[in-house]
């Protein structure tokens, strides 16, 4: 990694409250090369440039932390993870978290296997599996303390993937950008349905980005009703946050 982007990395970490060790820094040099070599042979993502990834990446997958203080026995879920993020990033600076990947990508999880390996990092796994199949597994359901999500899907489809993960007074956090009033009126009423509640739309600031982000913070309130998530394709179909409840079949 160029000194520039060392410094770059540096500072916007600093911004968000962190210190990076030499140690650390080196993983995140090492992850910026696994990606842009991953990039290669399987589409990771559609952003290129090194500085973007320390910024649009990175740095932008940090500010989680402006939302939870990430214990050393937090049990943690990254949804939909893709190349590892927000998941890898925070499992980096925050080491002794519990951290599941979770990818329907065979190649996307290979990646973050062969990256988590060469990283050398303990207590992360990567998972391949459909988020619904996964969240209807009972040895799954209410196990996390905290379900992160990036770029995944509307709130209202969120909310019925991550919702039948958390432990009671866990929280799920779902990173968004512009566009969230419509999101946040269909979230509440999922959420809502899957027994949870949005507590909180908190703007943050990504240092060298000048854009708008946003974490949505949803709490666990009450079990969620064993029949969600409903079956591969049916959230996406016929979301709870137009009110829609379960047809025949469905379940």
């Amino acid at each position: 990694m160029r000194e520039e982007l060392k410094n770059l990395l540096r500072e916007g970490a600093s911004r968000l409250g962190f210190k990076l060790s030499d140690e650390k820094e080196r993983a995140f040099e090492f992850y910026l090369e696994e990606i842009k070599e991953g990039n290669k042979k399987i589409n990771l993502t559609s952003i290129t440039d090194d500085r973007e990834i320390v910024i649009k990446h990175f740095l932008d997958s940090l500010t989680c932390a402006e939302a939870y203080n990430f214990g050393a026995e937090a049990r943690v879920i990254d949804i939909g993870a893709g190349a590892g993020f927000p998941g890898l990033p925070l499992k980096i600076v925050y080491p002794g978290i519990e951290l599941i990947l979770l990818d329907s990508s065979k190649k996307k999880v290979e990646f973050l296997l062969r990256t988590i390996e060469h990283l050398n990092l303990k207590g992360v796994s990567a998972v391949c599996c459909r988020i619904e199949d996964y969240g209807i597994n009972k040895s799954n359901r209410e196990t996390f303390d905290l379900v992160l999500a990036r770029a995944v899907a509307p709130l209202s489809i969120l909310m019925e993937y991550a919702l039948p993960l958390l432990k009671l007074n866990g929280l799920f956090v779902a990173q968004k950008s512009r566009g969230l009033d419509e999101e946040i009126d269909e979230g509440r009423v999922a959420a809502k349905i899957l027994g949870g509640e949005i507590k909180e739309v908190q703007e943050v600031s990504v240092p060298f980005l000048n854009a708008k982000r946003y974490l949505v913070l949803t709490g666990k309130t009450s079990f969620s009703p064993e029949k969600y998530p409903r079956r591969v394709g049916i959230p996406t179909k016929r979301s709870l946050g137009r009110g829609v409840s379960a047809q025949p079949g469905e379940e």
